[in-house]
């Protein structure tokens, strides 16, 4: 085979076929390997350790349906000057190891490397669903091994897209957030499509660094403080192996309650006050023996850990000569109020 150059389709279509040693064939002066082996459902064994590709240009749909293999052993490739890549390993549905060397160009910083932005493409791994991403360091992707001295690419393996390579160096993508509200300010839940990435976020503006709040992806937080003016808001960013992801951002104004009000409620010798407040479908706790009234922060469903509940903007109370009244307001998805404090004297 030392003078063949084209051997597109060679052995496509040999649906019965169910090993190959090729390992003899001289292929030094072979340009174009589109379709070598689509196709061949049943082959589940290739010997392609002296396979010579450096003058190779197209692997086109090269294993693409070869849904026997489990393994591929390419690390005699030289993609160097590969220009097609598209739907190379398409539906190798039982691919589960792919072994490389440094002659393979995949998704390195450089992506001048045609390959490699072929790569990053759509469609390569289209339907190989058990070759799917992990964390890892290096490459860790169930058994995909590609490059383990050097951190260039690695599956992905994210839900929709299970087996597409991507820079492992590149930045996270841009965090989203899900937002509740809760009694007492708002649940914000920051999520990304990287488990591994931190969420770095804060308030005042969009200039996050390392010194900034951070927490693993998918963790929720509670924002509690009152917020106006260019602190209305979150920012956030991803970030993982020295990468920043794209700022993301998403208005909070967390509203503060107004302290309730107290009045006085019939004759003064009754010691009855009328408690209440001003925002509509609130609620009031109050405590008479000297201590702050609180509920459970963070949640959704209203839990007084200390008071007594008003269910309803307002009530009247008896505060004995003497005793101190004190009370909060409270609505779902506004910020706690402050303190009223009253001693009947």
């Amino acid at each position: 085979t030392s003078a063949c150059t084209d051997m597109t389709g060679m052995f496509s279509g040999c649906n019965a076929l169910s090993s190959l040693d090729v390992s003899s064939f001289d292929t030094s002066n072979v340009t174009t390997m589109a379709s070598l082996f689509q196709n061949c459902e049943s082959l589940t064994e290739i010997d392609l350790k002296n396979f010579n590709t450096s003058s190779v240009t197209s692997m086109t749909l090269m294993f693409s349906g070869c849904s026997g293999l489990t393994e591929l052993d390419l690390q005699s490739f030289d993609t160097s000057k590969v220009k097609g890549v598209a739907l190379m390993f398409s539906y190798c549905t039982s691919l589960t190891t792919i072994k490389v060397s440094d002659k393979w160009s995949t998704a390195s910083v450089d992506m001048s490397n045609t390959f490699a932005a072929a790569l990053l493409r759509g469609g390569v791994f289209t339907g190989c669903t058990n070759l799917k991403g992990g964390a890892g360091t290096v490459y860790d992707v169930n058994n995909v091994e590609l490059r383990n001295d050097v951190t260039y690419a690695h599956i992905d393996g994210g839900a929709s897209n299970p087996g597409y390579l991507t820079a492992a160096n590149a930045a996270p993508e841009k965090p989203t957030v899900v937002i509740k509200t809760a009694f007492g300010g708002k649940t914000v839940q920051f999520n990304c499509s990287d488990p591994d990435a931190e969420i770095y976020y804060q308030t005042s503006s969009s200039n996050i660094t390392l010194e900034s709040d951070h927490v693993p992806a998918g963790t929720t937080v509670f924002f509690d403080k009152p917020m106006s003016g260019s602190a209305a808001c979150i920012y956030f960013k991803a970030y993982k192996d020295g990468k920043w992801s794209k700022v993301g951002k998403w208005g909070l104004l967390n509203v503060e309650i107004a302290k309730p009000i107290i009045t006085q409620s019939g004759k003064a010798s009754e010691n009855k006050f009328k408690i209440y407040t001003q925002t509509k479908n609130s609620y009031i706790v109050y405590t008479l023996d000297g201590s702050v009234p609180s509920i459970e922060e963070g949640t959704q469903i209203l839990k007084v850990t200390n008071g007594r509940l008003v269910w309803g903007t307002s009530e009247v109370v008896q505060v004995p000569k003497g005793r101190t009244i004190k009370a909060i307001a409270i609505r779902n998805g506004l910020v706690t109020s402050q303190v009223l404090e009253y001693t009947n004297k």
